[in-house]
């Protein structure tokens, strides 16, 4: 992030005026009085109108103002500095808007990564690799592909609709081929929006504060801890969660001795499955971006994380024609809606 330099412009003046009855002690008065009610103040100024600018402010809140301001999502882990640095850019991202590379853009900014946007006339479109604030290395990241191919001739049932011939690609949502206005979001990799995750960072110490990646609908839930990974040279260590002090959205980790090093650990509401938990949270927030940045026309037949197995329609496989189109355990959020 940039930084402001503050200045001594009303110091400097005063403290080098030729008067008589300025002394050495009388500079450094009126020297003291020019920092206070001139440089301060002038700091003052100039750095109300840099908050403006996401680069220069200085406040965490200051960059969330213009983050939603500018429409831009930011993701759970994002750091003020990336996300001040792709403000600057909220224009080049919002020209995507409407496009499957916008609506790519704006998952992965947000936190859900490696998303897969499915057509019914099969196309799959995902970025070969993760985006980086440089708006000019974007479009080159949009891949368009197919997904797997009819083996047999697919026909309208029972709306009339066109038939789909074999070795056509093709995802099939439903029995009507007519509607092809339609498009699925996979994601067949989970990510961290999907799990309740945090690590606990120990600095030889034997307690540690995690913060989830996302906040518990309430501080009632589950937990697992991950083995300890030790940067110093110290011997075998244990770690344990103290259920007492969980809350929403932190836990106490303690460790058998103090150590250098990190723990990772996960959580998950009752009932939900540890590794692909879809929160309420989630789920606004993935209905929101998706209509925010998909085109205007569109219909989302849905939206569904991987838990088990794989996706019939992408990564390609041979299926068919009267398959369902996934073949899998996921976490979904139904459609259609638009």
């Amino acid at each position: 992030m940039a930084t402001f330099k503050a200045s001594t412009y009303w110091e400097s003046w005063i403290t080098q005026l030729r008067q008589p009855w300025m002394a050495q002690i009388g500079k450094r008065i009126w020297g003291a009085y020019a920092a206070a009610l001139g440089d301060k103040t002038s700091d003052w100024g100039t750095q109300a109108l840099l908050e403006h600018l996401p680069e220069y402010a200085t406040s965490a809140a200051s960059v969330a103002l213009k983050a939603s301001e500018r429409q831009i999502d930011a993701g759970p882990l994002e750091t003020q500095a990336t996300l001040a640095t792709r403000l600057t850019h909220f224009i080049q991202q919002w020209s995507y808007a409407g496009t499957p590379l916008g609506l790519l853009l704006a998952l992965h900014f947000a936190g859900y990564e490696r998303g897969v946007i499915i057509t019914q006339n099969g196309q799959a479109l995902y970025l070969s690799g993760p985006p980086t604030t440089d708006p000019a290395t974007w479009r080159a990241l949009l891949v368009v592909g197919s997904t797997c191919t009819l083996t047999t001739p697919f026909t309208s049932e029972p709306m009339v609709g066109p038939t789909i011939p074999a070795g056509n690609p093709w995802a099939r949502f439903d029995d009507n081929t007519a509607l092809c206005s339609r498009f699925a979001v996979l994601f067949p990799y989970g990510g961290t929006m999907f799990s309740y995750v945090g690590v606990a960072t120990f600095s030889g110490t034997s307690q540690a504060t995690v913060a989830w990646s996302h906040p518990f609908d309430c501080a009632v839930y589950s937990v697992m801890v991950g083995a300890p990974v030790i940067t110093d040279s110290l011997g075998p260590i244990t770690a344990t969660v103290d259920m007492t002090t969980a809350t929403a959205s932190t836990i106490v980790v303690n460790a058998s001795d103090s150590f250098t090093g990190t723990v990772p650990i996960l959580g998950w509401p009752a009932g939900a499955n540890p590794f692909v938990s879809l929160s309420p949270a989630s789920t606004q927030s993935l209905r929101g971006i998706i209509r925010k940045w998909k085109p205007g026309r569109t219909i989302v037949d849905g939206v569904y994380v991987l838990q088990q197995g794989h996706f019939w329609a992408f990564p390609v496989v041979a299926w068919s024609a009267r398959g369902a189109w996934v073949n899998c355990v996921t976490v979904s959020i139904p459609g259609p809606w638009s």
